[in-house]
């Protein structure tokens, strides 16, 4: 069996004599060019790669939309060249945090890299929680503002997995003062007053310096 009779009998419609490509190597749903918006398009192809096309159905438009425009919005809330991340969100709340919120996150990160970062990201009030000496894993929190549902990962339960990037000044301080009006000990509340007030004044210099 030559490869092009192998692909053929895989479902792939190709004459033989015809390039191995990526394009002429998959399969007529997963090849471009079936809807004029280009992100919609990638996404069409990247699901029908990965999922096949569900016994036959159409696969959802609307919801093949919505990712092509989270996607935009996630580029509209970033500066160039910053960061991005997947970050882990479960319990209340998980399924839908909104493009643009900022908010604290958790996640387990690989504590084999000499304090190194894993991703970069987790950077904004880091606070490290808990140890696992066992995985030499540890427990990181961090303020993170939340840009689209990350596809690539699939959560485990109630978890969802997002694109995010580190959260800047103005956005940390909001979460911070919500932290601190619902922190019970006083000493408590005024170190979080206190922290969002530095992130504040940090905020009122990277401004001036914007705008000389």
């Amino acid at each position: 069996m030559t490869v092009h009779e192998w692909l053929r009998a895989g479902g792939v419609d190709i004459a033989d004599g015809v390039e191995l490509t990526p394009a002429t190597c998959s399969p007529p749903g997963a090849r471009s060019g079936r809807y004029s918006d280009p992100l919609i398009d990638r996404y069409h192809a990247e699901q029908e790669r990965r999922y096949g096309s569900r016994s036959g159905e159409e696969l959802d438009e609307e919801r093949l939309r919505e990712y092509a425009d989270a996607e935009r919005i996630a580029k509209e809330l970033c500066r160039r060249d910053t960061r991005t991340f997947s970050v882990p969100i479960d319990g209340r709340g998980a399924m839908y945090a909104p493009p643009g919120v900022s908010r604290r996150v958790w996640r387990w990160e690989d504590d084999l890299l000499g304090g190194e970062l894993m991703d970069g990201g987790l950077t904004v009030d880091r606070q490290v929680l808990a140890r696992n000496p066992w995985t030499r894993q540890i427990l990181v929190s961090g303020i993170v503002t939340i840009l689209r549902r990350d596809h690539e990962r699939r959560g485990d339960g109630d978890t969802v997995w997002y694109r995010a990037r580190d959260a800047e000044p103005h956005e940390a301080a909001r979460v911070l003062c919500a932290e601190a009006t619902w922190e019970e000990d006083p000493d408590q509340r005024r170190a979080l007053d206190e922290v969002a007030k530095e992130k504040l004044i940090e905020l009122r210099a990277t401004h001036r310096i914007r705008e000389k």
